[in-house]
């Protein structure tokens, strides 16, 4: 169980560091599959605040590791996927609330005159 915490720790480390390059932003706002009509999304912002929800799987997957490394620490070692689950869901709601990462485009301002 300890290794699958150090991979999950790497992937997640490999991931986030991408993120705040600015790597995975097409991925992210899925630009390849977008149509014209469609909204553009804000690639650095939406980039910068995956990479963000990474570094907090990090530090939740981190907090897994300790509590193997300290003897009789059980609470850590369920702690990690209680805040993995929460920061998952603050995610989501966080995501598609209110278009956060929309662009406000020509396409945006046509559709809030009508």
């Amino acid at each position: 169980m300890l290794i699958g915490f150090i991979v999950l720790l790497v992937v997640f480390i490999i991931l986030s560091v991408l993120s705040f390059m600015g790597k995975l932003t097409s991925f992210i706002t899925g630009d390849k599959t977008r149509d014209n009509t469609e909204n553009v999304y804000n690639q650095r912002s939406a980039g910068n605040f995956i990479g963000l929800i990474m570094s907090l799987l990090v530090f939740s997957t981190g907090v897994g590791i300790l509590g193997f490394v300290v003897s009789d620490a059980k609470w850590l070692i369920m702690a990690s996927p209680i805040s993995f689950i929460l920061v998952l869901v603050f995610a989501l709601i966080f995501i598609n609330t209110n278009n956060r990462f929309v662009e406000d485009s020509e396409i945006n301002r046509e559709e809030d005159k009508d």
